[in-house]
């Protein structure tokens, strides 16, 4: 099952900074007449369309029969993949779930990031997975 990221407001804030911040190169490419500002301001120009339009079409998770897949993380590194038997337990704090693996290494996943509706998928489908094979799962609030 793969999980898409929310409709949030960040997305559409950070597409505003991106958007400032070409209009502000672009300002510097005419004044300075740099060529260099003008390929930045385009750069900032398509990320923030980027983030405006394609950030909830992003998977975020993929729960498999035997693996989660983290496939957005803060260090664009590739894919995570986690095996359930690899995660000793977990614990939903606030804004996160924090899974701890057997290895004492912890994966934090962003709760703003999802709808409510897959946040309860996440905790019927993989926390049922991991209390049947490890452990426990405690939630906060």
């Amino acid at each position: 099952m793969e999980i898409k990221l929310a409709e949030s407001p960040i997305w559409k804030r950070s597409a505003i900074i991106w958007f400032l911040f070409a209009a502000l190169q672009f300002w510097g490419a005419g004044y300075y007449s740099s060529f260099f500002s003008l390929i930045a301001g385009i750069t900032a120009a398509i990320v923030g369309w980027r983030f405006l339009t394609r950030m909830p079409d992003q998977t975020y998770l993929t729960l498999q029969d035997e693996t989660l897949t983290i496939h957005l993380r803060k260090i664009s590194l590739g894919k995570k993949r986690i095996r359930y038997s690899d995660i000793n337990k977990g614990e939903v704090i606030g804004k996160q779930i924090i899974l701890y693996l057997k290895n004492g290494r912890t994966v934090p996943l962003r709760n703003d990031w999802l709808s409510y509706d897959d946040l309860s998928k996440i905790k019927k489908e993989s926390i049922l997975k991991i209390i049947s094979q490890n452990g426990f799962f405690t939630f906060f609030n």
